[in-house]
């Protein structure tokens, strides 16, 4: 980044290119972290330390002379000079100079997020929808599955199903051969069995057909999810979750 020098000339330059800083960019333009949301000290009115104004990053607010007596105590002279121990006496450096925030998890910009085309949904395969429920907190999305565990999963499950089926209804045709069995009652209580039977692994196989990589859940049907449906899957939301599976594309082979 160009600094200010007393020659610059605001029309000075042969070409303009926008393009996205990394993090690691921005940490080396900036001359410090704002640590605080004030701005300005209501009593003194003066910036306040760390703050969105403060005079230790951005630069003193007005033209000041270090030599003066009053200038010399350790929060003028901060002000004074710049984070490469270089004086700087003009209040003109804070049109220039840069403070970052640290910010707790990643977010996603609202351009790459919901621009027409979604940049983000056009590398992951997904609808701005989807996106903004993930980046908004609205839903889970599944970012990595154990399928193989998952499959012999879904086979075990299947099979005991199968097995419970063959079971009530075995149970129930001995019952029905019995002197005076009451067939029409018996053949409606395996019905209902049968069917509650059925609704547990229709609801189980539901939760299972979801555990899929993108696949997205809202967080009631996650937390009721059994603990070893969970355990198959990471998922995430916000943008740490979209980070991550922004991080598994392969921009060289997508290229190709």
């Amino acid at each position: 980044m160009r600094r200010y020098s007393y020659g610059t000339n605001i029309a000075d330059f042969d070409a303009v290119r926008l393009a996205v800083a990394s993090a690691k960019d921005i940490e080396d333009w900036s001359y410090g972290e704002v640590l605080k949301p004030e701005t300005i000290n209501y009593r003194t009115q003066k910036p306040e330390r760390d703050g969105l104004f403060c005079e230790r990053i951005f630069g003193p607010v007005k033209d000041i002379n270090p030599h003066d007596a009053k200038y010399k105590g350790v929060r003028s002279r901060e002000a004074a000079v710049d984070k490469n121990g270089e004086l700087v006496t003009r209040s003109i450096v804070r049109r220039e100079r840069m403070g970052h925030i640290s910010l707790a998890v990643p977010v996603a910009h609202i351009w790459f997020l919901r621009g027409t085309p979604s940049a983000v949904g056009l590398l992951l395969g997904m609808t701005v929808k989807n996106l903004e429920r993930i980046a908004y907190f609205a839903a889970y999305v599944v970012i990595n599955v154990k399928e193989d565990v998952r499959d012999q999963y879904r086979a075990d499950k299947e099979a005991e199903w199968q097995a419970a089926q063959q079971a009530i209804k075995l149970r129930y045709e001995k019952e029905a051969e019995a002197e005076g069995a009451d067939v029409k009652a018996l053949a409606e209580a395996q019905t209902k069995e049968l069917e509650e039977l059925d609704k547990d692994w229709e609801l189980l196989k539901g939760q299972l057909d979801s555990l899929v990589k993108y696949g997205l859940m809202n967080e009631t049907d996650y937390r009721n999810m059994p603990r070893e449906l969970r355990d198959m899957v990471t998922v995430g939301m916000g943008g740490a979750a979209l980070q991550s599976l922004l991080e598994e594309v392969d921009l060289p082979k997508l290229i190709e």
